[in-house]
């Protein structure tokens, strides 16, 4: 096969490499055409433009054809789960039963998301189209976690130790919080709890002026509901 192309405009002659496909398809690379010639390429719909080189998804339009990773997604979708299909195009490969066992608590692990997307989810018109809305979360969630953006990360940055912070749990009126800071705290190996006493727990108000301690709390022991709520994580 050769390794060029050759375009010929206005008595110009212009050399475009040729570049193969994982199927064997040739295909011609017209990256530098602008800056030889000046001259730009027209392809409505994008019909006969590839945009980059995948080493994850082979498509065939006309045949019928999809495959990730060199499986074709009729055979993933009947014998693979949705984390083993994760798992491939990460990594390349299908995971083997320890390998899947491990990712999917990894992945269980970042199941829950910050409270706040709730607000935006709650933004929406209550006809609002599902999928419009989803599209318009997951988007959202770059704003939550902007490390996620950063290509260079290392595999120990993305699989490594997650160190969350949940602020403002209110345990008098078991909040939406609590609940959220519950099941988070439930998938983490290690849970620090910041406790403390409120001027509404320590009872310096009102009756409690005139009790035996004048309002003054006489033990250490955290109040009942905070020893509760531990207990739960």
């Amino acid at each position: 096969m050769k390794n060029t192309a050759k375009l010929n405009v206005n008595n110009e002659t212009y050399e475009l490499p040729l570049v193969e496909g994982s199927e064997g398809e040739i295909g011609i690379d017209v990256s530098n055409l602008r800056s030889q010639s000046g001259l730009i390429t027209l392809d409505k719909g994008f019909k006969n433009t590839g945009s980059t080189k995948s080493a994850i998804t082979f498509l065939n339009g006309e045949e019928g054809v999809l495959r990730y990773r060199g499986y074709s997604i009729e055979e993933l979708s009947s014998k693979s789960s949705f984390l083993e299909v994760a798992y491939l195009l990460i990594y390349g490969e299908l995971p083997s039963n320890k390998e899947l066992d491990g990712f999917t608590n990894e992945v269980s692990s970042h199941t829950l998301v910050h409270e706040d997307v709730k607000s935006i989810l709650d933004g929406f018109p209550s006809r609002a189209h599902p999928m419009g809305v989803l599209s318009s979360l997951v988007s959202s969630l770059t704003a939550f976690y902007p490390k996620s953006l950063d290509p260079n990360r290392s595999s120990e940055e993305i699989n490594g130790t997650i160190i969350r912070f949940n602020e403002g749990v209110d345990l008098i009126n078991n909040s939406e919080r609590q609940k959220w800071s519950t099941g988070l705290a439930g998938s983490s190996d290690v849970t620090i709890a910041v406790m403390g006493i409120s001027a509404l727990i320590e009872g310096e108000e009102g009756d409690a002026i005139s009790s035996e301690a004048n309002g003054d709390r006489n033990s250490i022991k955290l109040p009942s509901n905070q020893i509760n709520y531990l207990k739960t994580n």
